[in-house]
């Protein structure tokens, strides 16, 4: 085998592609990154797995957003507890939901498995 400057190495063909391939391989380190959600102060009350729809004014029908985790939040403070729902999307962990529960927002049970968040 002929090496860069035309002159005959003593390596064979498959030695010469193994270092090759070694040469052009990326090598990268992945340092251990703390993962930051914003929930680091809070105590989590509820958690399930379940769908989000938004409703759409224009068409008149239910959009789905995601599908993942709904988490019901209280975090302590001195004025009293404090409430949000959160809900992030299975696999990418993007929020589709992030707001605070008042004393003026109620939920009302439609049936077992469905429920409307109303806000005022």
């Amino acid at each position: 085998m002929l090496d860069s400057g035309g002159e005959r190495s003593g390596k064979s063909l498959s030695e010469a592609a193994r270092e090759y391939e070694e040469a052009r391989a990326v090598k990268r380190k992945y340092d251990q990154v703390a993962v930051v959600t914003g929930e680091e102060g809070e105590h989590n009350v509820l958690q399930i797995n379940c769908k989000l729809f938004a409703f759409d004014k224009a068409t008149s029908t239910w959009l789905e957003r995601g599908i993942g985790t709904l988490r019901l939040n209280d975090k302590e403070e001195c004025n009293g507890t404090q409430s949000r729902v959160v809900m992030r999307t299975t696999g990418s962990l993007r929020v589709v939901l992030n707001t605070k529960v008042s004393s003026p927002s109620r939920v009302i049970l439609s049936s077992w498995d469905w429920a409307n968040l109303l806000s005022e």
